[in-house]
């Protein structure tokens, strides 16, 4: 199952607003029941942002479902200037190696 991974970083000075709009974001679009929270939140300073990250495992016949959600909940930090983020699917490694003509090593 791919990955959706979500990371963003915030000013900050403006830690105060991004928390306020987390906590709308999780009420307006809470995790769906299709959704594997690998990483719900883990946070982290980077220099003068603080960085986060979200990590959710879904099934592929929901991935396009998945990044709209994505979005969504991104557009609602829009307004917190200086805000950025990035999302990103990931592939697992058993995924990834057939593509190269590789099998992910057993351990």
């Amino acid at each position: 199952m791919p990955y959706v991974m979500v990371t963003s970083w915030v000013p900050n000075i403006r830690v105060n607003k991004s928390v306020e709009i987390y906590m709308e974001l999780m009420k307006k679009y809470p995790p769906q029941d299709w959704e594997n929270d690998v990483v719900l939140l883990g946070v982290m300073a980077d220099g003068d942002c603080i960085k986060s990250i979200s990590v959710s495992e879904v099934p592929k016949a929901k991935l396009g479902e998945a990044m709209e959600l994505a979005a969504k909940r991104m557009l609602l930090f829009w307004p917190i200037e200086g805000y950025r983020y990035v999302i990103d699917t990931l592939l697992t490694g058993s995924e990834a190696m057939p593509m190269i003509g590789k099998a992910m090593p057993q351990v």
